[in-house]
């Protein structure tokens, strides 16, 4: 709990700095030295002036030996951008969130974004997802309401869509294979049924393990005709 909160705490204190920085006009903290020693009046003039060129409103003139200097750390002397994204990363790891979900691009691709989804539902959702169904099946259905096979389940297949290609190619083996029909696809894809869509597809080119054998001498003609046993006899 404390690593997460130092995590949180460093990110939130990152992106109010940030805010703050760009509130003053990206204007760095600093201090203008004087060789010579100034009574609080002068100081406040001074002060009044410097506030006023740097709102934009004037050019700024340091004379009577004046000399600005900066008290605030550069940016990239802090590393302020590398810091936030690292702290991004560790916020994300806590949470197996990946990170192209809060928009941290920087070395996503198109494949590893994918599988990067799969695991988000399995590492992610997944334990969420277990829990809520046990306990919406404990409290929504009674003994003989399970055992009739009622129960609750999530669908999580927007998370785990693929590409259009992918898509198609997995809709074409399960209809190829008869697991689903032509209608059962068009409702998956939210289009209307049509005429003889409902009848399933299979193929004549596979055949049971227990008939391999027979369908093979079958197959190639050496299948023993009846009356051959009682001629060989």
């Amino acid at each position: 709990i404390g690593v997460v909160r130092e995590h949180i705490g460093a990110q939130s204190a990152a992106t109010k700095y940030n805010a703050k920085l760009y509130k003053n006009e990206a204007t760095p903290r600093g201090i203008l030295k004087v060789p010579a020693f100034l009574d609080e009046k002068p100081k406040e003039n001074v002060r009044k002036e410097w506030k006023r060129v740097n709102q934009g409103e004037n050019i700024a003139i340091i004379d009577n030996g004046l000399e600005y200097q900066s008290i605030s750390m550069p940016l990239q002397e802090a590393q302020f951008v590398e810091s936030m994204k690292f702290n991004k990363a560790q916020i994300s790891m806590i949470y197996k969130v990946p990170l192209h979900k809060l928009n941290e691009l920087d070395k996503a691709t198109f494949s590893n974004i994918e599988h990067q989804s799969i695991e988000y539902v399995r590492n992610t959702l997944q334990p969420w997802i277990v829990n809520f169904e046990q306990e919406l099946n404990v409290k929504l259905f009674m003994d003989h309401n399970q055992r009739s096979g009622h129960y609750v389940k999530f669908n999580v297949d927007s998370e785990l869509r693929g590409d259009s290609q992918s898509q198609a190619e997995y809709f074409k083996t399960m209809h190829e294979t008869g697991v689903l029909n032509k209608n059962e696809i068009r409702e998956l894809i939210e289009r209307n049924p049509i005429p003889h869509g409902d009848k399933y597809l299979a193929s004549l080119n596979y055949v049971f393990l227990d008939f391999m054998e027979e369908y093979q001498r079958l197959k190639a003609g050496g299948a023993v005709k009846g009356g051959d046993i009682k001629n060989e006899g």
